[in-house]
């Protein structure tokens, strides 16, 4: 459940550079709106990408993060990929 004043909808990144821990929190936040709103579930995810329901449940609480290759695999399990640009000098 949402906390009272807080969206449930992920946020987007503005930003030029974006750090991984900034990374891993949106994909938490999109993770909880999508099985908040029915669209993806705990155990689809674990059966997705090989990672236990214990291990996404605690990256989902905010009490674990994720590794880079278990942060591909839940990127991947929803079709979707960090791609790493060059920082352009202005």
């Amino acid at each position: 459940m949402a906390r009272a004043g807080r969206s449930t909808r992920p946020a987007h990144f503005s930003e030029d550079s974006v750090s991984l821990a900034r990374i891993q929190q949106h994909q938490r936040e999109a993770l909880n709106y999508r099985i908040q709103r029915g669209t993806m579930s705990i155990k689809l995810l674990s059966v997705k990408t090989g990672l236990s329901q214990s291990h996404l449940c605690l990256f989902l609480h905010g009490r674990k993060r994720l590794s880079l290759d278990a942060m591909d695999k839940v990127l991947a399990a929803q079709g979707l990929a960090v791609e790493v640009l060059p920082i352009q000098k202005t």
